[in-house]
């Protein structure tokens, strides 16, 4: 069976898909790239995952008729495919770590996870999760999604849906990556004249001590409590940095970034590390800036998680079976 190859591009690269498919002007090795990487993801040899970065990213955009353009090159290219949100792929990483450290009486088995799904739910969240977060049943959503297909759903909520629903989505990106700015930008100010390593030390020691509320509900989960984790020596706790992928690239970014940029961080930034943490662990083939291809390098994730790092759309065609 042939193996599909996933890669994830940065929103600079659709927006070089988009430019090359609509604009007049385009050079014609942009038009032709375009339409042979088109060709292969209509043979089943290529996915491109939209993530909740992706559609966010869109929502930024005023002008309808860009949104619908990118909309339908997100159509053309992903095949309808998602990866799972942050929130999805926190529980399971937690969880999949958590067993690991603490093994269950079934030996520490754990349920199949798939990152990617044809359902535009999935880059916002677990069906549970968002059912809680929107008051809407489980069954209702699942109805709604299966009713109305993975590529409409998302052309119509990228490029329809209503001005007031499109300016709260762009607040609530906003606020959830505000977060990660205060805690990198907090963190730097006062480690500023430390070494890389006290940096990563004190990131990791902050992280860990952040994220202990989602700790002991993965916990709850597995059915172990926080003082089995406690329990645990301090190295093996620790170790849960390293376990949990969305954290590990997360720190190793954020420090790698801090050791190379005088400048303040912005909010691209952080939403650039965001989706790198979904990226890297979880598609063979990621297409980014080319900062953030030596970043992802030189900090080790590129080689720790086996993803090959390109600049170009244009030199995903030699990654192509």
């Amino acid at each position: 069976m042939r193996t599909v190859l996933t890669v994830y591009l940065d929103q600079n690269k659709w927006i070089d898909l988009a430019k090359a498919l609509y604009r007049p002007d385009a050079k014609i090795a942009d038009r032709e790239n375009a339409e042979t990487l088109k060709r292969a993801v209509e043979a089943g040899r290529v996915r491109c995952p939209i993530s909740e970065t992706h559609i966010m990213e869109v929502y930024r955009v005023g002008d309808r008729e860009q949104r619908l353009h990118l909309a339908s090159v997100f159509a053309m290219f992903s095949a309808g495919w998602f990866i799972a949100s942050r929130q999805a792929r926190l529980s399971h990483e937690l969880e999949a770590a958590l067993t690991t450290l603490l093994p269950a009486e079934n030996g520490g088995l754990q349920p199949h996870f798939d990152p990617f799904a044809q359902n535009m739910l999935w880059a916002f969240g677990e069906i549970p999760y968002l059912s809680s977060l929107m008051s809407i049943s489980s069954e209702r959503l699942d109805r709604i999604s299966s009713y109305a297909g993975s590529i409409d759903s998302l052309v119509s909520y990228v490029a329809f849906n209503d001005e007031g629903v499109r300016r709260d989505a762009i607040e609530r990106m906003t606020v959830s990556n505000r977060e990660l700015m205060d805690r990198i930008s907090t963190r730097r100010a006062l480690t500023r004249r430390e070494s890389a390593d006290m940096r990563f030390r004190v990131y990791s020691a902050q992280l860990l001590i952040e994220s202990l509320d989602k700790i002991v509900a993965a916990l709850a989960r597995i059915g172990k409590t926080f003082e089995d984790f406690q329990a645990l020596a301090d190295e093996k706790k620790a170790s849960i940095l390293d376990m949990v992928p969305c954290w590990d690239v997360e720190r190793c970014l954020a420090v790698q970034v801090e050791k190379q940029w005088t400048r303040e961080l912005e909010g691209n930034d952080v939403y650039d590390i965001g989706a790198l943490t979904a990226a890297i662990p979880y598609c063979d083939v990621v297409v980014t800036e080319k900062l953030w291809v030596q970043l992802c390098k030189v900090s080790g994730v590129a080689t720790r998680y086996n993803a090959t790092v390109l600049s170009s759309v244009h030199d995903i065609a030699q990654h192509v079976a």
